[in-house]
């Protein structure tokens, strides 16, 4: 019964400990993760606020090369046909026209025209058709009144299927008064090296869509060649439908241009109706992110294992004296009353073990009392009952006295008896 007892005692111990170690282990798990994830999430947070900046600044930076490609077209024409005056000096049209057309490889065709519409100069590098130019010039010419330049929507050349745009600014006498128009056809082709250079990250896409979605700049021009659309693009459809007018859009994550996970964003020109539109692998946009979440899982198995041995070095330390003194009790309770418990280092358990010990003190002097006492009282019973069998002799001795008289009466009154008859 004892020994089931004190191996109901061990296991409760045992299950002390682990429960302490697990308690400790949990508590420390839960804290680890609670901050890590907080952390992780105010770095992802701040990451990926300071990405969608990051991809904003590289879109408006693209932005502002292909408008500056744009704009140093306009600013060329306005000053070959305003400082040169070419709507009235008809002497210098040819050489200033044809310099201009020599100078700028993306320049196709050079169109003079009046206010009236007339065309007072041409100059192309290949055959061109009037036709277009025919379209244009009414919307030339009241752009032209309002001094204001005009970038015509983009067609594509039918045999090469080039991007082409035409672009132009009024022609201005000395007196700035509006007497033309000068019309540039320009290859937007060139403007493909350009976005091709424009780096966005490591593996980081820019390219260029018009207002209905057609591709018209990319690093891959055979994309641009074939005229392809790609208005089913989240960024660009949003641009397509919204038409944000020089806003930039947030980085948003979507199917990009090769049909993978990108992070992208796009600024839209306003003049002309165009988009840039940038786009980053979401693998690459939150490397470190990802980065952060791989380090802090290490961190938190790190800070596992090490709060498992610290757990079970502390419930050591802590049940440790506890054993102690469930193992001088079990001794007390067979008999030996000189057991000690050991004094704990911790405050509450040192005294614990001082109390144990001043109560198996007191139990040995009572226990020890005890036996001086029964031995006193054996004593005191050993001499009374020598007494008793004392008296019991003598008693007996008297007995066979009144016997052996007993007898020698009768004899005697026999004898008498026997005279009496006689």
């Amino acid at each position: 019964m004892s020994e089931a007892k004190n191996s109901h005692g061990g296991s409760r111990l045992r299950s002390l400990r682990a429960t302490l170690t697990f308690a400790f282990l949990t508590l420390s798990i839960v804290v680890l993760l609670g901050s890590a994830g907080l952390q992780l999430f105010f770095n992802s947070q701040s990451r990926q606020e300071f990405s969608s900046n990051e991809q904003r600044l590289i879109a408006q930076g693209a932005a502002s090369e292909v408008s500056n490609f744009i704009e140093e077209k306009l600013r060329v024409l306005d000053q070959a046909a305003d400082i040169n005056d070419l709507a009235e000096l008809e002497d210098r049209r040819n050489l200033v026209m044809n310099k201009l057309l020599g100078r700028d490889e993306s320049i196709r065709s050079l169109y003079l025209i009046d206010t009236e519409g007339r065309e007072l100069f041409r100059t192309s590098r290949i055959s061109d058709s009037s036709s277009t130019i025919e379209a244009l010039k009414k919307t030339v010419l009241s752009e032209a009144r309002l001094d204001q330049p005009y970038i015509s929507f983009i067609n594509f050349d039918p045999a090469t299927n080039e991007p082409l745009v035409y672009i132009a600014v009024p022609a201005r006498n000395a007196l700035r008064e509006p007497k033309g128009a000068l019309i540039a056809q320009v290859n937007l082709k060139f403007m493909w090296d350009l976005v091709s250079s424009i780096e966005v990250g490591g593996t980081g896409k820019v390219y260029v869509v018009n207002g209905r979605g057609d591709l018209i700049a990319f690093a891959d021009t055979s994309r641009v060649l074939a005229r392809e659309n790609v208005g089913h693009i989240f960024e660009v459809s949003q641009f397509v439908s919204l038409a944000d007018g020089g806003v930039g859009s947030e980085a948003k994550i979507s199917r990009g241009i090769d049909g993978t996970r990108v992070v992208a964003s796009h600024i839209d020109l306003g003049s002309p109706n165009w988009a840039v539109v940038v786009e980053l692998p979401l693998s690459e946009a939150y490397a470190p992110i990802i980065l952060e979440v791989l380090f802090a899982i290490a961190v938190i198995f790190l800070s596992g294992f090490i709060a498992i041995f610290a757990g079970i070095y502390l419930s050591r330390k802590i049940t440790e004296p506890i054993i102690e003194l469930s193992s001088a009790a079990d001794k007390i309770s067979h008999g030996d009353l000189a057991v000690r418990a050991k004094s704990s280092s911790y405050k509450e358990l040192g005294f614990l073990a001082t109390s144990f010990n001043s109560m198996a003190s007191r139990l040995q002097d009572l226990y020890s009392g005890l036996d001086k006492k029964v031995m006193e009282k054996t004593t005191e019973l050993s001499i009374q009952v020598d007494e008793v069998n004392r008296s019991k002799s003598a008693i007996l001795n008297l007995l066979e006295d009144i016997e052996d008289g007993k007898k020698k009466a009768e004899a005697l009154v026999e004898v008498r008896t026997h005279q009496l008859s006689a």
